[in-house]
């Protein structure tokens, strides 16, 4: 009795041990300078950083007739003079302004044909080449003038488009223009992408039209449709696009709030999405965030490094991608404190400053860029150049700043790993998830450690297989092996061994012949689980699922034990139904003796986890899958001649048993759930009556 609470005491010990976890902290930033939180995101788990920009002053057109802004619509910064066009459709104009955000111009009237013409609603600008576009919404045209004096040049006005016919609806709402001279034109009434003038305002093409996916059941809805009611479901479709940027390489940048399509394009001259983002954290802003609600981009704007920037009017939020789709930092809010946004439409980049037009406030937010901020731009800037020496000192000066910044640490992992500092590459790539540079660190310092202990790696083995022989020699030899072998818990994993490789007849005899025991059942099956918990524990970083902080060990642990127990249980109810031949204790030791592979080859596996690169993981799957094979099918030749099942009726069983598993698992959960429902009750009776009595 005491020795079995010795062991009993010793299992709880191991499994406290190898269920051992760190709690972490999430950092927390005051950023008292600032009425918003600012953040980045960790596989899908938000975080908080330090500001990268921070609110500056607002610009609200107090120095215009109107005595302010009334209906912003967008803005572009033109590098060349270094002038911001706000264009404000309430007042049908284009405020121009300098670097000092002072307004030196209104354009809104001008001649054209010898008479007095105005803007109506016009909603988008763009500057090129010393030409001003302007997207005269109302008036369904484009309107160019001279960026030197703003005098009038020429109108482009409604395009043919032959594919849409002669009615068609045409809004231009946002514009930009290529190298070549042609208008990039997002109109309102237009679903097809993006409508290409050439320099002569002739309709040359659709670039861009987003991939919708559609419904099955439309498609063969669609069969059974009348010609007008086809047309009636195109034109239900709704605009994709809202917004249209072009990099300094020419590239185009677009956003839509369709949630069928992807929300930012990037697109080449051919129309196709080169957009880079990692499929498993797409550039889409917030999934849930401090609120239940998603993003709807409506603007974007790209800097010179490729750094986008999307913004959300939903929520308020700003988000910086950089060229790679990773996420950098997000900052904003909605509201209608000062430096908050309310109904944010436009986005615009000004050197360091980042400007944000408001519908509903009629005002321009003005962000500067913090400490932070700009190291972290300039980190990425510094590593997509190459400059690894200038970028691992500013990522390094993020984490001072941020420890939990995973980006800094995955760059920092690289550039160790470009540097041949292994022991840091494995280091800061363990620490930020980062499993190819930890596997590419990992194979390195390998290669180099056998290679520089070649010798020393050659004589241990020899001299290990040496010692291995030597002792099995001598231990066969002695008196204790002798004893080992006739004694019960001796013989019942002898013959265990011999089921794993005879399963008919060794599971055959292990019932008729009685060779079966509790004691080496439980022995096999107390082994199971202490090599599980080790194999969760300690298995090789490459290999584990998710982060070592991840692992629920006990859990586990719980999960395999019940498991088992349902087995047992679910196999004993339906082949009693079935005419089994074997008992409760005849199904037990059935299933702990089939757990005799794992027990010999588990620790195997691990160690094994520990000596391959992901490059080389097929052999540790393989053998895995082997593993897992083996075990199950001695289950099932075991439940068989357990039973004493022919084949048909063993598939039977193998497929009533899972049911029964099933079943139990539900049941349970059901009951638990039952339990903290009465709990819950009574909790609240005691409430009522503790308030009455108040």
């Amino acid at each position: 009795m005491v020795k079995k609470r010795q062991c009993v005491i010793f299992f709880l010990c191991l499994i406290m041990v190898f269920s051992s976890s760190v709690a972490v902290m999430g950092e927390e930033y005051e950023n008292s300078d600032t009425v918003y939180n600012s953040y980045t995101y960790d596989k899908g788990e938000p975080f908080e950083i330090p500001s990268p920009y921070v609110f500056s002053n607002t610009l609200t057109g107090a120095d215009l007739k109107s005595g302010g802004f009334n209906e912003l619509t967008d803005m572009f910064w033109s590098k060349d003079s270094k002038q911001l066009y706000v264009v404000d459709a309430g007042l049908s104009s284009v405020i121009v302004m300098n670097e000092n955000f002072e307004t030196e111009y209104v354009l809104s009237t001008f001649e054209h044909d010898g008479k007095k013409d105005s803007f109506a609603g016009c909603r988008g600008v763009c500057v090129k080449d010393g030409i001003i576009y302007v997207a005269d919404t109302d008036n369904s045209r484009i309107v160019t003038f001279r960026q030197r004096d703003y005098s009038f040049i020429q109108t482009f006005e409604k395009p043919e488009i032959s594919q849409l016919g002669e009615g068609y609806s045409y809004e231009p709402i946002r514009l930009e223009v290529g190298i070549t001279g042609q208008m990039y034109i997002v109109a309102r009434g237009i679903n097809s992408g993006f409508v290409v003038l050439d320099k002569d305002g002739t309709f040359q093409s659709f670039v861009g039209a987003p991939k919708v996916t559609t419904n099955p059941l439309d498609e063969v809805w669609k069969l059974f449709m009348t010609k007008k009611q086809k047309e009636a479901m195109l034109k239900s479709v709704p605009t994709e696009y809202n917004s249209i940027r072009f990099d300094d390489n020419g590239f185009l940048y677009a956003t839509t709030k369709s949630k069928d399509v992807q929300p930012i394009v990037k697109l080449n001259l051919q129309g196709s999405d080169i957009l880079l983002y990692d499929e498993d954290e797409p550039p889409t802003g917030d999934t849930e965030y401090l609120e239940p609600d998603s993003s709807s981009f409506v603007d974007v704007c790209v800097d010179e490094n490729g750094v986008y920037y999307a913004l959300d009017e939903h929520l308020g939020h700003i988000f910086a991608y950089n060229s790679s789709g990773e996420l950098l930092f997000v900052f904003g809010k909605s509201g209608n404190q000062s430096g908050t946004l309310n109904s944010p439409v436009a986005i615009e980049l000004v050197g360091t400053k980042i400007l944000v037009a408001n519908t509903v406030s009629k005002i321009i937010n003005v962000y500067n860029r913090t400490d932070f901020g700009e190291a972290v731009l300039i980190a990425n800037e510094t590593m997509s150049s190459g400059d690894y020496k200038t970028s691992e000192n500013n990522w390094k000066y993020v984490l001072d700043q941020c420890s939990s910044y995973i980006l800094a640490k995955d760059s920092l992992g690289k550039i160790a790993l470009y540097n041949k500092d292994y022991k840091s590459a494995k280091s800061y790539a363990k620490e930020a998830g980062d499993k190819e540079t930890y596997s590419d660190a990992f194979r390195a310092s390998r290669s180099s450690f056998i290679y520089d202990h070649y010798i020393w790696i050659v004589a241990l083995v020899i001299i290990l297989v040496i010692l291995v022989m030597l002792y099995k020699n001598i231990w066969k030899k002695s008196e204790r092996y002798h004893k080992w072998k006739e004694s019960k818990l001796g013989k019942g994993l002898d013959f265990a061994k011999y089921c794993s490789f005879h399963p008919f007849d060794g599971f055959w005899v292990l019932k008729r012949e009685k060779r079966g025991n509790l004691l080496t059942a439980n022995v096999l099956v107390i082994l199971f689980l202490i090599i599980y918990i080790i194999n969760i524990q300690f298995c090789g970083y490459l290999f584990m699922d998710g982060q070592p902080e991840d692992q629920t060990t006990l859990v586990s642990l719980i999960a395999a034990i019940v498991l088992m127990i349902c087995y047992c249980v679910g196999n004993w109810c339906f082949t009693s139904l079935m005419d089994g031949m074997g008992t409760m204790k005849d199904i037990y030791i059935s299933m702990a003796v089939s757990l005799r592979p794992y027990v010999a080859f588990g620790l195997v596996l691990t160690i094994l986890s520990h000596m391959l690169s992901l490059e080389e993981s097929f052999l540790y799957t393989t053998l895995n899958t082997i593993l897992l094979i083996w075990v199950l099918a001695l289950m099932i030749f075991g439940m068989m001649m357990t039973h004493d099942y022919m084949l048909g009726e063993g598939m039977k069983a193998v497929v009533l048993t899972i049911i029964g598993i099933a079943l139990i698992i539900f049941l349970g959960l059901m009951f638990f759930n039952l339990i903290d429902d009465m709990v819950n009750f009574g909790k609240d009776i005691y409430r009522e009556l503790l308030y009455r009595k108040l």
